[in-house]
């Protein structure tokens, strides 16, 4: 996956609609990672984990969050689809364009993919 490509996608969105920029953080990508490699290993796109819920998983990476969400998805080709897909969902477009995340971080394995979303503390 390429990050700079989705961070710039998204963040693309978020100027369209006068919010302001995400940046990337390291931890919040580990979270959406471990995911993706998760939904990979049991083939089910889901936001259950054996790792317990977002906030958890969130907070196991260190990231003291006053708010996070988490987008997934499950066989699209590249950055480019999945964000379109994502779009399309108003759920998944409202975690996008919320103002109150200012971080972000995504992962993908197998044709699946994450996106996780968080303001810090």
């Amino acid at each position: 996956m390429n990050k700079n490509l989705m961070l710039q996608l998204v963040n693309n969105e978020r100027q369209k609609a006068g919010v302001k920029e995400l940046v990337w953080d390291s931890r919040l990508e580990k979270v959406a990672q471990l995911q993706s490699e998760f939904m990979a290993s049991c083939n089910s796109c889901t936001h259950a984990s054996d790792s317990g819920n977002l906030g958890t998983r969130v907070e196991a990476q260190g990231f003291s969050w006053s708010g996070c969400a988490e987008n997934v998805a499950e066989g699209y080709k590249d950055e480019e689809s999945v964000v379109k897909g994502w779009l399309t969902s108003s759920g998944h477009k409202n975690n996008m364009l919320n103002p109150k995340y200012t971080h972000f971080g995504a992962g993908h394995q197998k044709g699946f993919w994450a996106q996780v979303y968080g303001s810090e503390l």
